[in-house]
């Protein structure tokens, strides 16, 4: 997902940007559009994106949706995506898992647009999209309704006076692991070391996470893993991607 435009990249540009979010009113830090949409990028958010999307009156209370009210079949198991900035993962999961359920939440409508372009020749949609607050989706999840959450690139708010606007945080990590199954993983993912630590840090700390992947060795890149172009574009940069996942314990 999204960084602070300090970390901007080339070939993504605007896609990423920096969120947290307060309100179901969409009180965001950050921008919401960044580049000028084009017009085939705006006829896709015409027409396939309210096709995907959550509908708002499911979030509307809290602790009450299921997964499953969001599709229009039932699915083996069901994943959410924090901020999935230019869809590349999103994309490959849900064509890669047809069987299971994804849940995408991004308030950056470049970032929308971007994954909808990844996916506009499927004839099915294993997935519903939420060009918003993702907590706003997280607050009105049923508890132990996720089998798993992914938190990839999140922005690091570098500067201390913005820590409390980090996703990974002391209260978000509590609605996540609500929201997670037993044995439900939350995978984050960073190549900033600070964020690293921070991020670890805060999930070692609830007493209902176990990590699953090796603390000494986060920089093992997880088996049939789709590298992104951002990952790749940070390795080139000589930053090293850190992936760590925590399970549920039952």
């Amino acid at each position: 997902m999204a960084r602070n435009q300090d970390f901007l990249i080339p070939f993504l540009d605007d896609i990423y940007l920096g969120m947290d979010i307060q309100t179901l009113k969409e009180r965001v830090f950050g921008r919401k559009k960044g580049k000028p949409i084009r017009a085939f990028q705006q006829s896709l958010l015409d027409t396939l994106l309210p096709q995907l999307s959550v509908p708002h009156e499911k979030l509307l209370k809290e602790k009450a949706l299921l997964p499953a009210a969001l599709f229009d079949k039932p699915y083996e198991k069901y994943f959410m995506e924090i901020g999935y900035g230019a869809g590349e993962h999103l994309a490959y999961r849900t064509e890669e898992h047809p069987t299971f359920g994804y849940i995408g939440a991004e308030i950056f409508l470049n970032g929308t647009a971007a994954l909808l372009k990844h996916i506009k020749d499927r004839t099915t949609y294993n997935l519903r999209l939420h060009n918003g607050d993702a907590l706003s989706v997280l607050k009105a999840l049923q508890d132990n309704s996720l089998d798993g959450i992914y938190i990839l690139n999140p922005d690091p708010w570098p500067k201390r006076r913005h820590f409390d606007r980090r996703m990974v945080n002391k209260n978000n990590m509590e609605i996540f692991v609500r929201v997670l199954k037993p044995d439900g993983f939350l995978m984050m993912t960073t190549d900033v070391a600070d964020l690293a630590d921070w991020m670890g840090k805060h999930a070692e700390a609830h007493p209902q996470l176990v990590e699953a992947t090796n603390p000494k060795n986060r920089a093992q890149m997880p088996e049939n893993w789709r590298e992104t172009r951002y990952e790749a574009w940070g390795k080139s940069e000589g930053r090293t991607q850190v992936y760590m996942v925590f399970t549920k314990k039952t």
